[in-house]
C-alpha cells in the first residue's frame, strides 16, 4: 500500500467556540455556499492508498465501523480513527468547529448529512453531532415508532395483569392519559364554586327528624364536593328531634355565607357574559337605523322630484283668444 500523502492546502482552521461572534450562530445561508472540497485541507486519498483525515492530515490507524472491536488503546501514536461513513473525516475533527479563512464562515461536520454545514444549522445545540434538521427528523421518527410499539414498562404491566386475570374474562386494565386529564379537570375552581352553591341549596333542604335517612342521602351524593361539605355541616350541627314544626333551620355560618357569595358571583358572571352580545345587537340596530334613515332621505328626494314633474304636466296651457264678428264690428265702430 502506498504511503504518499495527498496535497496539503490549509484553508480551514480550528477555532474556540467562545470566539465565535453571536451573529454567526444565527447565520445559516450565505451567498457563497460551502462545499466539501472548498473547506477541506487535504484532498481525499486515492483508492488503495493510505487513508488520512482531510482536515488534520493524520494517518488512519483503522476505519471503525459498527462491527469493529478495536479499542483506543490499540491506536498507534500519531494516527487517528476515521469512521467508515465519515468521508475521510476523523472522529476528532468531526466534533470541533472550523473557520474558513477565505469566506470567514464557521462550520462543523454533520454526521446525519455527511457534510460540512455552517454553525447556524446547529443553533439548538452547538456541540451536537447532527444539525437541527437531522435531530428533528430523528425525534419525529422516534415518536412515530413509540406510538406504534408499546413501551417496555407498558408491556410488562399488561403481561402481569393478564397473568393475574388468566382465569377470568376481564381485559388488562391500562391507565390512559385521558383519564388522568379528566380527573384533573374535575378539580377546578369552577367546579368548586358550583359545588358550594349546590351545598347551600342542599343544606337548606335537609330534613330534621330522620337522621339516618339524611346521612344516607348525603352519602349517596358523596362524589359531589358540595354534598360532602353539607354532610360535614350536618355532623357538626345535628338536627333536633324536639322541634314541633318538624323542620330544622339549617346552620348559618361562614360556609353558607361563602356559598351565597359564590352564587352571587356566578350570577353576575352570567349577566356579564350577556353584555357583549347585547352590545353587538345594539351596534347592529344602529347600523340598520342609519341605513333606514338614508333610505328615507332617498325616498323623500324621489317623491319631491315626482311631485314637481306632475305639477308641470298638470298646469293648463293658455289658448289663443278667438275674435268673433261682433267684436270686430264693435271695434271698427269705435
Amino acid at each position: 500500500m502506498e504511503t504518499t500523502r495527498p496535497t496539503r492546502v490549509i484553508v480551514s482552521k480550528q477555532i474556540d467556540p467562545e470566539k465565535i461572534p453571536n451573529k454567526e450562530l444565527l447565520l445559516v445561508d450565505r451567498t457563497e455556499q460551502l462545499t466539501y472540497e472548498s473547506v477541506t485541507n487535504y484532498t481525499r486519498a486515492a483508492k488503495g492508498s493510505t487513508q488520512i483525515c482531510v482536515m488534520c492530515g493524520n494517518l488512519a490507524s483503522h476505519s471503525r465501523g459498527g462491527g469493529d472491536q478495536c479499542g483506543d488503546d490499540d491506536q498507534p501514536p500519531g494516527t487517528t480513527i476515521i469512521p467508515r461513513q465519515n468521508k475521510d473525516v476523523c472522529r476528532d475533527c468531526d466534533k470541533v468547529i472550523w473557520n474558513h479563512e477565505t469566506s470567514n464562515a464557521y462550520f462543523k461536520w454533520c454526521k446525519g448529512c455527511k457534510n460540512f454545514l455552517q454553525i447556524g444549522n446547529f443553533s439548538q445545540k452547538l456541540d451536537a453531532a447532527k444539525c437541527d434538521k437531522c435531530r428533528e427528523r430523528g425525534r419525529t421518527s422516534y415518536l412515530l415508532k413509540k406510538r406504534t410499539t408499546p413501551s417496555k414498562a407498558e408491556s410488562t404491566i399488561s403481561t402481569r395483569v393478564s397473568a393475574n386475570n388468566k382465569n377470568t374474562k376481564k381485559k388488562p386494565v391500562r391507565i390512559e392519559k385521558e383519564v388522568l386529564l379528566e380527573e384533573k379537570k374535575q378539580i377546578s375552581d369552577d367546579a368548586a364554586a358550583i359545588s358550594l352553591v349546590s351545598l347551600f341549596k342542599t343544606a337548606e333542604n335537609i330534613p330534621s327528624k330522620n337522621n339516618s335517612d339524611t346521612k344516607s342521602k348525603v352519602g349517596a351524593l358523596s362524589q359531589s364536593f358540595g354534598c360532602s361539605l353539607a354532610k360535614t355541616a350536618l355532623d357538626e350541627n345535628p338536627p333536633h328531634d324536639d322541634d314541633s314544626t318538624g323542620e330544622s333551620v339549617p346552620p348559618r355560618g361562614l360556609l353558607f355565607e361563602l356559598a351565597n357569595i359564590h352564587a352571587t358571583i356566578l350570577k353576575l358572571e352570567q349577566e356579564a357574559d350577556k353584555v357583549p352580545l347585547l352590545e353587538n345587537q345594539v351596534n347592529d340596530l344602529k347600523i340598520q337605523l342609519s341605513a333606514a334613515l338614508d333610505r328615507e332621505e332617498l325616498l323623500k328626494a324621489r317623491l319631491a322630484a315626482l311631485e314637481s314633474t306632475s305639477d308641470s304636466e298638470e298646469k293648463p296651457k293658455k289658448r289663443p283668444r278667438l275674435i268673433s264678428f261682433d267684436d270686430a264690428a264693435n271695434s271698427s265702430h269705435y
